[in-house]
């Protein structure tokens, strides 16, 4: 993946999170360990 790429996919984490705020999440439980995508960040 580009830098750029790599930039798209943590804003759309962000995005994400923040609708699952609005729709009356608490908490977002993101897998980021153990291979998962993040994880390679």
């Amino acid at each position: 993946m580009t830098d750029a790429e790599l930039d798209r996919l943590v804003e759309d984490f962000v995005r994400a999170g923040e609708r699952a705020w609005r729709a009356g999440f608490q908490f977002v439980d993101l897998k980021h360990c153990h291979g998962y995508l993040g994880h390679e960040l």
